[in-house]
């Protein structure tokens, strides 16, 4: 995630928060879809691993910027403080999903129970719908339409350009661009 986060600026840049989270959220559901499939060597399951966790890094570096682009300035704080309460809400619940199917689905070798294949193919497909539910999602997030970069003046230069800005109050404008 860390190497790839700077990337993921540029595509939210260029095409804005909601298209870079969507596309995240596509890039998960392609990994998770292959994980279901493409299981039988160490390094399917790196690749599957090494998309999710590209797909997770465009889809959460976006969300900041989706949720500034959606509420008033003056609420920004609070609802990234909300995005963080419902992010750990739903991490927490897919891990009891996840033991849940874990524990039911279970093979014994020798006096140890392991999970069972079928079980991880479960949790990929859960993980994959999640992700489209997430896509949709993001289709109807009002206002967050993201910004994208000015186009570059015939000559090059942008010292013409005027960065937008956000309305903080009336009369009262802050650099802050819009999202």
């Amino acid at each position: 995630m860390l190497v790839f986060a700077p990337a993921s600026g540029c595509i939210i840049r260029r095409f804005g928060g909601t298209a870079a989270f969507m596309a995240g959220a596509l890039v998960m559901l392609g990994g998770y879809v292959g994980r279901a499939f493409f299981y039988d060597s160490i390094a399917w399951v790196i690749i599957g691993s090494t998309v999710v966790g590209l797909g997770t890094t465009i889809a959460y570096t976006a969300v900041p910027t989706v949720i500034m682009g959606a509420v008033p300035i003056t609420e920004t704080a609070s609802a990234n403080g909300l995005n963080i309460l419902v992010r750990a809400i739903g991490q927490s619940t897919s891990s009891a999903v996840v033991a849940g199917v874990f524990a039911s689905l279970t093979m014994r070798l020798g006096d140890i129970s392991f999970p069972t294949f079928d079980a991880f193919r479960i949790i990929f497909w859960l993980a994959a719908a999640a992700s489209a539910a997430s896509m949709l999602a993001a289709a109807f997030i009002p206002g967050a339409r993201g910004v994208r970069s000015p186009p570059p003046t015939a000559g090059g230069a942008d010292e013409h350009v005027v960065p937008p800005v956000r309305v903080l109050a009336s009369g009262h404008r802050t650099v802050i661009p819009p999202l």
